[in-house]
């Protein structure tokens, strides 16, 4: 997970970053039971992915994969409030 964002993988040689529903500023309770949004799907891979991560914080908004076709793919965001370009 980075901050609001959390990624996912399956046998589809897909990556999907996903956004939990946002909530006031003010108001921390937990989103239990809504929906997070699909944000983006990453379907460079030639072959099933095996792993994510996102990398720390400081390095900006960066999900590195694993794939089985011994490929490992770094992906950013250059704007962190824009995660679909």
């Amino acid at each position: 997970a980075f901050g609001s964002l959390l990624a996912s993988f399956s046998s589809d040689k897909c990556v999907h970053v996903w956004q939990e529903p946002s909530q006031g500023r003010e108001h921390k309770a937990p989103t239990v039971g809504k929906e997070w949004r699909h944000v983006v799907a990453l379907a460079d891979h030639r072959d099933v992915v095996l792993d994510i991560a996102f990398a720390p914080a400081r390095f900006g908004l960066r999900l590195a994969t694993a794939c089985a076709d011994g490929l490992i793919r770094i992906f950013e965001a250059p704007d962190t409030f824009n995660v679909e370009r």
